[in-house]
């Protein structure tokens, strides 16, 4: 990680983790004031990490490292209750999978399985703290967005157009209409 020091006018960089090929499609966020959290792809090991800078340097935890090769385009945001989610893609099934950090460890569930789609992922919540993730559809060559209401995943197309959702980036505007 390379955080800007305002004290020296330089960049200072941190290797957050070293334990092989690590650091494949990072995604940052600040957690707390001062708290720097990552999550990326330890392409060695096939797994999904999260690391946050601790009292005594970082501190990483595994995701998710069940099926092999996962963690492709991850996407790291945090909710109104200040844990971490993670949004990403499942290679080997070819699946969307949301992940998210309570007081049991992290929580894993398939967002979408229907037939390569998953990549590309951008995460992020509305305005009422629902996960909600952009992604692309690689089955239908589209843009999707899944959002989560209750218990269960929202999804639709948001671009039929080929190509549309490599990419993509998603946010919401006051009204929490996604854009």
């Amino acid at each position: 990680i390379a955080v800007w020091s305002s004290l020296t006018g330089t960049w200072v960089i941190d290797v957050v983790d070293s334990s092989g090929d690590v650091g494949r499609h990072s995604s940052l966020c600040i957690a707390n004031p001062g708290v720097l959290a990552v999550a990326y792809q330890d392409a060695t090991a096939g797994a999904v990490k999260y690391a946050w800078s601790g009292d005594t340097g970082w501190e990483i935890e595994v995701v998710d490292d069940d099926q092999g090769w996962l963690g492709e385009y991850v996407s790291l945001a945090f909710g109104w209750d200040n844990e971490p989610s993670v949004g990403y893609y499942d290679s080997v099934n070819q699946d969307l999978k949301y992940a998210h950090h309570d007081s049991a460890g992290w929580v894993v569930v398939s967002v979408d399985s229907g037939g390569n789609v998953g990549s590309h992922a951008s995460l992020t919540f509305d305005a009422y703290g629902n996960p909600a993730i952009s992604y692309y559809d690689g089955a239908y060559d589209d843009v999707k967005v899944a959002i989560l209401s209750g218990s269960e995943w929202n999804i639709q197309t948001v671009d039929p157009y080929p190509w549309a959702g490599r990419f993509s980036s998603l946010a919401f505007d006051n009204t929490s209409s996604p854009a």
